[in-house]
């Protein structure tokens, strides 16, 4: 389990290790920061120069759990596998080597069963089909009349 953060401490953190390169230590603050959590609050002036470097830092940031955009439904859920929740789709190497043997198979699939291109062939096929249960069991392999 992830230890809590105290949203305050870290504020209080990050401005103490920017401030220390502020061109103009003296200068008057530019921001009033207000943190208010469960585990305390924290009230902070801030110059220029950490205002500044705080957006940049907010800017950059890049959430773990993003995986990037499903180019397939334009949604940002792909998990780590960068499989889409929403629609499935693949992404990555992974799911290019997936794609390319599903059409690799499907490629070989209408080399070995024409039909399998020609809806028309394929309904006058399945009409020919038996029905398993009514299959004699003692005939299977035998050519049909």
């Amino acid at each position: 389990m992830t230890e809590p953060l105290d949203p305050t401490a870290v504020l209080a953190d990050f401005i103490d290790r920017v401030a220390h390169f502020d061109p103009a230590p003296d200068a008057a603050p530019v921001a009033v920061l207000g943190v208010r959590t469960a585990l305390g609050e924290g009230t902070f002036a801030v110059g220029d120069h950490v205002v500044r470097a705080m957006c940049r830092a907010l800017a950059s940031y890049r959430d773990p759990a993003d995986h990037g955009t499903c180019s397939q439904c334009g949604s940002r859920r792909l998990d780590e596998n960068l499989h889409c929740r929403e629609c499935g789709q693949l992404h990555g190497i992974l799911g290019e080597v997936i794609a390319r043997h599903a059409l690799r198979v499907a490629q070989e699939a209408t080399v070995a069963d024409p039909t399998a291109t020609d809806p028309g062939k394929a309904a006058a096929m399945d009409a020919q089909t038996v029905d398993a249960s009514t299959v004699d069991a003692s005939t299977v392999g035998e050519p049909r009349p």
